[in-house]
């Protein structure tokens, strides 16, 4: 969604306000964005020595990633996530947890083999963001990003149906009869009412131009993906 041609994003403290209480929520077993931890995976260099994890919410994908990677860095804006994530990863002593914001936060230049973000670009202003993690990323290095998007063509009014299908189905199988508590479901619901996204041509029209060679790709459940390699030179 954008207002004036411009993107909406909350404000840090909106955003980090909201996942703080989000965090108080158990969370399912599968949902939408765990269904790409297996593809984003497949893109991890080996070796790898360190890896960035953008957005890590609770820490799930990023104990996936600290299995593959020697270290990595996990940054969140929320304290409550932070903490949670670090109680949930204990045992994983290569996984540095950090709380800011992260278009403040100084990464080292040229210095990861693997750049992910999951469901967090439409919270950051991407014309800051996207530099941020180019000049990260040492050469070679990967980036992959998975976010939502908006589509309210009618194909992507089919497509929509196709997803809640699919979706229900995998819901059934990997979580049982696990429902969401009405307190959690009214949380993210107020979320998800704060959000905006991009369309699909618009986020293939930023990436392009701002990652030359990027491959960006429409996927179910109302998202897209960026897949990109740094350039040695």
């Amino acid at each position: 969604m954008t207002r004036g041609g411009e993107k909406v994003i909350n404000s840090v403290a909106e955003t980090a306000r909201e996942f703080n209480r989000l965090a108080v929520y158990p969370a399912p077993v599968w949902d939408h964005n765990s269904s790409y931890h297996s593809w984003l995976l497949q893109y991890v260099p080996r070796p790898c020595r360190l890896a960035l994890d953008v957005g890590c919410g609770s820490g799930a994908f990023t104990r996936l990633l600290a299995r593959v990677a020697e270290r990595v860095v996990a940054i969140d804006v929320s304290p409550a996530m932070i903490s949670l994530a670090r109680e949930r990863s204990r045992d994983a002593r290569n996984i540095e947890y950090i709380c800011a914001d992260f278009n403040d936060f100084e990464l080292p230049n040229a210095a990861f083999d693997y750049a992910v973000s999951i469901a967090t670009m439409h919270h950051l202003p991407l014309q800051a963001a996207v530099p941020h993690l180019r000049a990260a990323l040492r050469p070679q290095g990967t980036l992959a990003i998975i976010d939502l998007l908006s589509d309210a063509t009618l194909a992507g009014k089919a497509r929509s149906v196709a997803a809640k299908a699919w979706s229900t189905l995998l819901e059934l199988r990997h979580n049982g009869l696990y429902r969401a508590s009405p307190a959690a479901r009214a949380a993210w619901r107020e979320h998800g009412s704060h959000d905006s996204y991009l369309s699909f041509g618009e986020a293939r029209d930023f990436f392009v131009s701002s990652l030359p060679g990027a491959r960006i790709r429409r996927r179910l459940f109302w998202r897209y993906s960026v897949l990109w390699e740094k350039c040695s030179s």
